[in-house]
């Protein structure tokens, strides 16, 4: 919140939805992917636009080591750490050092990563005895055209349902129901957050450029199809129609970085904003946590 130069409330937002709130306090490693995602694409916004200050080495480790740890959490959040490639060329020393610097990191993270997934894999299937990776791929691989509808499939049942969890409309071992005007809402807050722009569009306001939003789109959508393709590999029944296994709180690392195809350079409020967001954040952690007295006590 401190060095991100926009879209301050969206995340002081995030880190207090219900959902969120359960993670910190389980044993779940979500907790550290939403902080280390949302804190890596608050130090790229930050050397873009909210400094002219050049990189020094403390900040090229700093990076390194948010991406390194991201990379670590899941495979399916790798495609995050690419977007360093949007720090600009003028915060290097040279235009050599920013791509010397973000292919040798890209590249390192892809290993690390690797290197995990080898050694995880093989612990991963031992919790699901549906599931044979080996076959699951080579399904993939022979018709990736039907395995794209497999997913469409898989969205047409569960969007709404995802959108749900992802605010925490069902929290604890999916046995708390909240409040459906505390999914309405949060739903409405963060839709509002991520998509707030100036009321007077200027299109060379926007932080990013045509080119730069396509690259973003990419690196959401490689996400997305990281993400379904893993459970569809360790935890989905061979051959299913349909993907097991994924929950709405897998979405919240992407959030911020969906935000930044509306960021814009001259961000405005209106009156008391932060003050009914905040009050708004407070009111679903209420709701929410009645809900948990109501199913426990």
């Amino acid at each position: 919140i401190k060095y991100i130069p926009f879209k301050k409330m969206l995340v002081f937002f995030i880190a207090l939805l219900p959902m969120t709130l359960q993670e910190a306090v389980s044993l779940s490693p979500d907790a550290m992917t939403i902080s280390v995602s949302i804190a890596l694409i608050s130090f790229i916004l930050y050397f873009r636009n909210g400094t002219t200050q050049k990189l020094k080495l403390k900040h090229l480790i700093i990076l390194s080591l948010l991406a390194i740890t991201l990379s670590l959490c899941k495979i399916v959040y790798l495609p995050l750490c690419f977007l360093i490639f949007l720090i600009p060329k003028e915060r290097f020393k040279s235009k050599k050092q920013k791509y010397l610097f973000c292919s040798i990191l890209s590249l390192v993270v892809i290993i690390v990563n690797l290197a995990w997934l080898n050694v995880s894999s093989q612990y991963l299937g031992a919790f699901e005895s549906r599931s044979n990776a080996g076959d699951q791929l080579k399904y993939i691989l022979s018709n990736p055209i039907y395995y794209i509808g497999i997913i469409f499939n898989t969205l047409d049942d569960y969007a709404i349902t995802y959108l749900g969890e992802m605010v925490g409309k069902t929290l604890g071992n999916f046995n708390v129901q909240t409040s459906s005007i505390m999914t309405i809402v949060s739903l409405g807050i963060l839709f509002y957050l991520i998509s707030k722009t100036k009321g007077k569009k200027n299109w060379k306001d926007f932080i990013f450029s045509l080119k730069e939003k396509i690259f973003i789109i990419l690196v959401i959508l490689g996400t997305i199809l990281l993400m379904f393709t893993s459970l569809y590999i360790q935890w989905t029944a061979v051959y299913s129609n349909i993907i097991d296994g994924i929950q709405g709180r897998y979405f919240i690392p992407i959030l911020l970085i969906i935000s930044m195809l509306w960021m814009h350079k001259n961000e405005v409020k209106s009156k008391n904003e932060d003050f009914n967001i905040a009050s708004c954040s407070v009111l679903t952690n209420i709701m929410a946590l009645i809900a948990v007295f109501v199913t426990f006590i």
